[in-house]
């Protein structure tokens, strides 16, 4: 796999010679100490990087960043230089440092980027989002990329991590490996890893999906080797409840995860430190010992998340499961036992016609008739208005359940 590195090249202090510049200094990486004058090139010597994407405006060192990289001619030094100075380089005028950078780094691939001057003006802040954008044009994304901020200039560094960002949201190989800054000092200086803040944005969008979704394959992703094996067994295994809509075996997941909850609140882990209270909010909003009052809440979790469907089929099942544990028929998640409950159910309709069985009965009719209807794509009356009755017959059944049986 190719390594990318993608960093900012500013226009550096004015030496004698009127030419910009940075100041050597010490940079401190994983331990190791480098020499430089750019934090990119200890990057690319440490992690042996095999293409840069080098992002600056025409004022930038652009000249000074050729020689360092093995530049030796002088007619093109002093293009750079000279179009540098009247702020008129354009990116073909890049194409030579471009090979020389491959040169410097023996592969292929290293690019030049211009952007404007980065003022204060929304317009060119968009033009110049777009350009780093364009940056996935010369990806094969199978490249893993490294960021470095150090030598940002004015919004650009946040512009940098936002584009990151957003091609991450849609291609997860774009996703930064690494987000260096370097706490520049004139004797030593640290590069420092940012990446984990790019990681609790991927946590909370894993706790978004779920609070939201009731989807955790993103969550289980990110929990492998950070928490204990047995919890993640555990949200294994409601995630794959979830996604098979296996209502009793969600309700086993649940139980089992509210039991190792102390477990989870005990790992070490800083970002799953932070997150652990909307992981036991959720499982706390679902889980209640009896099957049927599980099923009830996930019916209002999936109509609080409008996705009605799911919330009608999760009503339906609700229904049948309170009345066979009230009567204490057995294993409410047998056939032949909720068959027998939806018989004790149609006999409604054999009492007085304003009766509370009878009125439970013909509103089951109905409930029944939905879910079959969403189950097994048959065309029932109007989705809009089985949308809207929804929060009418949960509360009517409510009801008519607790004072019949």
């Amino acid at each position: 796999m190719e390594k990318l590195l993608i960093t900012t090249l500013g226009a550096g202090s004015k030496g004698r010679d009127g030419e910009g510049d940075y100041e050597t200094t010490n940079y401190i990486l994983e331990g190791k100490k480098y020499s430089s004058t750019l934090s990119s090139l200890p990057i690319i010597n440490h992690y042996k990087i095999n293409k840069v994407f080098f992002i600056g405006t025409s004022g930038s060192m652009w000249d000074n960043l050729y020689l360092r990289v093995g530049g030796e001619n002088e007619e093109y030094l002093g293009l750079l230089i000279e179009k540098k100075a009247d702020k008129n380089l354009r990116e073909e005028d890049l194409e030579e440092l471009e090979r020389t950078i491959d040169n410097h780094l023996n592969s292929q691939g290293s690019k030049c980027i211009l952007i404007d001057y980065a003022k204060n003006d929304e317009d060119e802040i968009w033009d110049n989002f777009e350009k780093i954008i364009k940056i996935q044009e010369y990806l094969s994304g199978d490249e893993e990329i490294y960021l470095d901020i150090t030598h940002g200039f004015r919004y650009m560094p946040i512009l940098n991590i936002f584009a990151l960002e957003f091609l991450s949201q849609l291609n997860e190989k774009l996703k930064p490996k690494k987000i260096f800054y370097a706490m520049l000092d004139k004797k030593y200086s640290p590069i420092v890893d940012f990446s984990i803040f790019f990681e609790l944005l991927e946590w909370a969008k894993a706790v978004e999906e779920m609070e939201n979704f009731a989807s955790l394959n993103r969550l289980v992703t990110l929990a492998r080797g950070k928490i204990k094996e047995e919890e993640l067994k555990g949200l294994k295994e409601m995630e794959e409840a979830f996604k098979i809509a296996n209502m009793s075996a969600i309700h086993k997941a649940l139980k089992n995860l509210n039991a190792k909850l102390d477990h989870l609140k005990e790992n070490d882990n800083k970002v799953i430190k932070l997150l652990i209270p909307n992981i036991e909010k959720f499982i706390k909003e679902l889980y209640t010992p009896t099957l049927s009052e599980f099923q009830f809440k996930l019916a209002r979790f999936f109509e609080d998340k409008h996705n009605f469907a799911l919330a009608y089929i999760a009503f339906a099942e609700a229904i049948v499961t309170y009345i066979c544990e009230k009567r204490e028929l057995g294993e409410c998640t047998k056939k032949e036992i909720r068959d027998e409950v939806k018989k004790i159910i149609r006999e409604g309709n054999e009492y007085p016609f304003d009766s509370k069985r009878r009125k439970l009965a013909r509103l089951y009719k109905k409930i029944s008739f939905i879910r079959n209807g969403i189950a097994h794509q048959i065309t029932t009356n109007n989705p809009k208005l089985n949308i809207e009755n929804f929060p009418k017959y949960y509360k009517e059944v409510r009801k008519l359940l607790k004072e019949t049986f």
